[in-house]
């Protein structure tokens, strides 16, 4: 500490020397105000760079190295990797799930424009992490008004599922044509009237 104090002090001593010199040695003109401003731009940075060094070196480096030091001996990599891998998972599969149905919906409005369909699309990651539909519900709207229901509250009465499942003609080539068009099992697939 002394030694790098007492280089400084000779580093500045040394300046002002040579600055004072070059002073000496100017003509009286019009170049003698811009040479003095860059000589005292030479020491202000002489006296300030050790300055800069000590604080920036020991503050900002070591700081940086501990925690770059912390984070690999922590493990922290591992853990942030494997969150950020599941999120991007779920992520995905949410997606996956979104884009099935529109397409679904949009293929199945395409072949039957006189009616309407809601498709609700279960998926799941299988060991090899690739995708597996679970089960594809397509429900069936025709463009029909339906008669209106009996309401009833009843509040301990749990909700019940009023959607019927179909197995009739057009339900089950409504299976077979959604099988062959997004390569999806006919048992994963339920047809039924909402």
């Amino acid at each position: 500490m002394l030694d790098s104090l007492r280089s400084w002090v000779i580093t500045i001593c040394g300046t002002v020397f040579f600055i004072t010199a070059v002073e000496i040695i100017l003509p009286d003109n019009k170049m003698k105000k811009y040479v003095k401003f860059v000589l005292g731009l030479i020491l202000i940075t002489v006296i300030i760079n050790p300055i800069l060094k000590v604080i920036s070196n020991k503050q900002y480096v070591d700081s940086y190295s501990n925690n770059i030091t912390n984070y690999i001996s922590k493990s922290e990599g591992d853990t942030d990797y494997e969150k950020y891998k599941q999120d991007n998972m779920q992520n995905t599969l949410n997606s996956f799930k979104s884009n099935l149905a529109d397409s679904c919906s949009k293929i199945l409005e395409k072949k039957y424009p006189e009616n309407s369909f809601k498709v609700d699309v279960d998926a799941s990651y299988d060991k090899e992490d690739n995708i597996d539909i679970n089960t594809l519900k397509i429900g069936i709207k025709d463009g029909s008004v339906e008669k209106v229901k009996k309401v009833e509250i009843d509040l301990d009465k749990k909700p019940q599922d009023n959607n019927s499942i179909l197995n009739d003609s057009k339900s089950n080539e409504i299976k077979n044509y959604i099988s062959s068009e997004l390569n999806v099992p006919e048992s994963s697939i339920t047809i039924y009237k909402y």
